[in-house]
């Protein structure tokens, strides 16, 4: 097996973190490099969120904060036209939340 590894990357540690990677590698039979490598390909990194998730994750929270209000209101027995009107205009709103995330 021919070793194609050709790049190098350094890497600093704290004398804690240090000895957690020779301990960890060292009870997994592994190399310190191995064992960096097989936790780094084995995991699934999330991206952070855009500007524009961001925004729009703002504007959920407005919804739901509308829906709580809408909640509270029906718990008050305010008059049902004026609640499903509110309930129609905040599912559009849902709506076109939704449509801007699936066009990512």
């Amino acid at each position: 097996m021919t070793n194609n590894k050709t790049h190098k990357v350094t890497i600093r540690f704290t004398n804690e973190e240090f000895e957690k990677l020779q301990a960890q590698s060292k009870n997994a039979g592994m190399l310190k490099s191995e064992f960096i490598r097989s936790a780094i390909f084995s995991v699934n990194v999330i991206a952070k969120m855009t500007d524009e998730e961001r925004k729009i994750l703002r504007t959920l929270f407005g919804v739901a904060t509308n829906l709580n209000q809408i909640a509270h209101k029906a718990n008050a027995q305010v008059e049902f036209l004026t609640l499903s009107i509110e309930l129609q205009n905040t599912r559009r709103e849902i709506d076109a939340i939704i449509e801007k995330f699936n066009k990512k």
